[in-house]
């Protein structure tokens, strides 16, 4: 009946990453005593790992108002905010908690990030200096000012930093990858590719060692989902699932489009563009223990039942319309891109949503995905071959899905959004049935937050200088093409049923 013990005891959980029964500890911890406000801390970060984000909100919120002038409180309140979506909100306590905490250089450079998904470029760089000037190690700060910036020649007094801080035998591997992904962002800047290059290879070399993607598993997975979903599953008159027609989903391969896609359709007062939102991760990785007795997944897939498939599609709903703030929209958009792999699943709880699905020049699209570190890892993104190869799966499944879900899928091709944005995006509206808006031209005016690497981008009116970009790197593509036959060599596409 202690709750110090009970906290102590949920730490050591946390550091294993049994989330779950950290959770149990907390929460008696809290029943024991409710203003035990490490706690509160603890369980606000705990319950964002586990996803279960009112719990997170709630606790902390309640750390806030044990502790207002704590910035820890109002840190791990903004990242539940962040990651539930509530951006605007996380923004405002990722600042209190940089203004409680002037030299904490790890809280100036999280609201930095935070106001330059805004688009607040002058804040941004506020805040990412202060971080620089007390960590003048810390290599995300580094990258995030070089995101923002543009060079014009290799003299600028940042390459000179940067490759300073390369030198230090002490810095850390991902730290290393970082700065030499950031270093070949500066050097394409100044049109210098094969010192770019020379750097991205480098940094994927460092990344590519910490994993052993096999493409012959994904393929293996990419088999098990087509095979687990049937054309006969989906039927909207005898499948199960909620009816609803609110939740639309934006996918495709990482660095296709879709945020440029969304942006678009956001700026109609009929949609609201929620943001990455990896709520049918989770879902996907729980489904196994809620269709029980069950088979693994994907295979449950098609064991959901109607009223287990209702409850899931309720609680996907209310989730979407709490951060909707509530308000009548026909459309709430989940942009994931790598959603892809889960059309089955969402197609079953969901048998109304529709899907877009952004395409793009393979060679363009993968080479923008293998000069960047992903936040969260990428893991075939970081060698050539493995990259074409994974591209030969996620076309494969998309036919499948094409196939089994005729009418319900919008393909939409890069290019051709880029060459004539009025033409695609009246094409866009009338898959959704929705009337036209000149206000989706006007989508670089929107103040709406943008979390992904395309975040600048999107700030922008169309512009089509990233199409071709791969051909400045085109001498070094050969593992890459390889990749792309992959498929042809290793096993035949399997036959649409």
């Amino acid at each position: 009946n202690n709750p110090v013990y009970h906290n102590k005891i949920a730490v050591a959980y946390a550091l294993q990453s049994e989330f779950k029964a950290a959770a149990v500890h907390l929460r008696k911890a809290l029943q024991l005593k409710p203003d035990h406000l490490p706690a509160c801390l603890d369980l606000c970060k705990v319950s964002t790992e586990l996803g279960e984000f009112t719990d997170a909100i709630k606790a902390g919120l309640q750390a806030v108002r044990l502790a207002p002038h704590n910035p820890k409180s109002h840190e791990r309140l903004a990242l539940a905010y962040e990651v539930y979506g509530f951006y605007d909100k996380a923004r405002e306590h990722y600042e209190i908690a940089a203004k409680l905490a002037p030299n904490d250089g790890l809280r100036q450079y999280a609201c930095g990030q935070s106001f330059q998904g805004t688009g607040d470029k002058e804040a941004a760089l506020r805040y990412l200096e202060k971080a620089i000037d007390l960590l003048p190690r810390y290599a995300p700060a580094y990258h995030a000012r070089a995101r923002m910036n543009r060079y014009e020649t290799p003299d600028h007094e940042d390459f000179s930093k940067i490759k300073s801080l390369l030198k230090d035998p002490e810095l850390a591997d991902n730290f290393h990858a970082l700065l030499l992904f950031t270093l070949g962002k500066m050097y394409e800047d100044c049109g210098l590719y094969e010192q770019a290059f020379d750097q991205f290879t480098e940094a994927n070399r460092i990344e590519n060692r910490k994993y052993q993607y096999r493409p012959e598993a994904y393929r293996d997975l990419v088999t098990r989902l087509i095979e687990s979903c049937p054309t006969e599953i989906f039927s909207t008159t005898s499948g199960p699932g909620h009816p609803s027609q609110v939740p639309l989903f934006i996918v495709g391969m990482p660095r296709s489009g879709t945020t440029l896609v969304e942006q678009i359709l956001a700026c109609h007062p009929a949609v609201f563009g929620a943001g990455e939102l990896p709520w049918f991760i989770k879902c996907a990785y729980d489904l196994p223990g809620i269709v029980q007795p069950s088979r693994p997944y994907p295979e449950c897939i098609a064991d959901l039942d109607q009223g287990k498939a209702q409850t899931l599609g309720q609680d996907y709903l209310d989730y979407l319309i709490s951060l909707a703030d509530s308000k009548n929209y026909t459309y709430i958009i989940n942009k994931w891109p790598n959603n892809y792999e889960r059309i089955g699943l969402i197609a079953r709880i969901f048998p109304n949503a529709r899907f877009i699905h952004c395409k793009r020049d393979p060679l363009d699209n993968l080479i923008s995905q293998y000069t960047l570190m992903f936040p969260d890892p990428v893991e075939y993104s970081y060698d050539l071959f493995n990259l074409g190869a994974h591209y030969t799966q996620y076309e494969r499944l998309m036919r499948h899905w094409n196939h089994v879900l005729t009418g319900r899928i919008f393909n939409i091709q890069y290019e051709e959004l880029i060459a004539d944005q009025e033409v695609w995006s009246r094409k866009l509206l009338e898959f959704l049935e929705l009337p036209w808006d000149p206000a989706c031209l006007s989508f670089h005016k929107s103040d709406r937050v943008v979390r992904t690497y395309s975040d600048a981008q999107v700030r922008k009116p169309i512009y089509s200088s990233s199409i071709g970009r791969w051909k400045n790197y085109e001498q070094f593509l050969e593992p890459l093409r390889r990749g792309l036959r992959w498929q042809e060599e290793s096993v035949d596409a399997i036959k649409p049923d």
